[in-house]
């Protein structure tokens, strides 16, 4: 069963307080209309062999019109495939000269939450997300799914409590410090479903064992002849 995001909660969960706002808006007037909020999700999800998982950020455009806006997200840099889930379109996403993803968009105005899934290949159980930061983010969230089997650990991630979750099916895992751009976060996941890899890496390893010993027997069994021998039937 898919799990997806629910948007109303993840949009109050994403929601600065007003007068927060405002004191943004009132001090970077000036710099720019359109900003991504410093509180980030992801989601993740179990498949076989397989990490799914979905990254959720808000962006707000103070002015009056649509402005635009470009981003790199941070998406991690095992991904092996991406797709657009809520708030953008394929054609707003693109891939960076040096990997990554970026967002590029004109955006309403207001408050947008937008979410982009992900797919990390796993190997024996474990999969590995590496993520680094291009903006500062306050708060960094990740969700998993408590019916699941996952389990997700981070030297910089520490467990959270309801007050962190947008909905109760999830438990949460923050940050317990702010990320600024360059900051690296390293996620281990355990605990997913496994495919045939392993079946077939112990299958190889049995069959080349059974393959060195038959050797190994026809080397020592093998018919001798004794140097004179040999040289009559050779040389004559």
């Amino acid at each position: 069963m898919t799990l997806q995001p629910r948007p109303m909660r993840l949009f109050a969960f994403l929601w600065i307080p007003i007068s927060m706002v405002w004191v943004v808006m009132a001090s970077s007037a000036a710099k720019a209309d359109v900003r991504v909020t410093p509180r980030h999700l992801m989601i993740l999800r179990e498949g076989l062999d397989t990490v799914y998982g979905s990254y959720i950020f808000a962006v707000e455009n103070s002015s009056d019109k649509p402005e635009h806006f470009k981003s790199p997200l941070m998406l991690p840099k095992e991904a092996d495939d991406f797709s657009p889930q809520e708030g953008v379109e394929a054609s707003d996403l693109s891939l960076a000269p040096g990997g990554g993803v970026i967002i590029e968009k004109d955006f309403a105005p207001g408050m947008q939450v937008v979410s982009v899934g992900f797919r990390v290949p796993a190997r024996y159980g474990h999969g590995l997300l590496s993520l680094t930061a291009g903006l500062p983010i306050e708060s960094f969230t990740l969700l998993v799914p408590r019916q699941s089997r996952i389990i997700a650990t981070s030297p910089k991630l520490v467990l959270g409590d309801a007050s962190n979750a947008p909905d109760p099916q999830y438990e949460p895992f923050i940050t317990s410090a702010p990320l600024q751009p360059g900051d690296t976060l390293a996620i281990d996941v355990a605990g997913l479903p496994e495919g045939r890899t392993r079946t077939w890496v112990v299958g190889g390893g049995v069959a080349a064992m059974l393959l060195a010993m038959a050797g190994f027997l026809a080397w020592r069994t093998r018919p001798k002849i004794s140097g004179d021998g040999a040289s009559t039937v050779l040389i004559g």
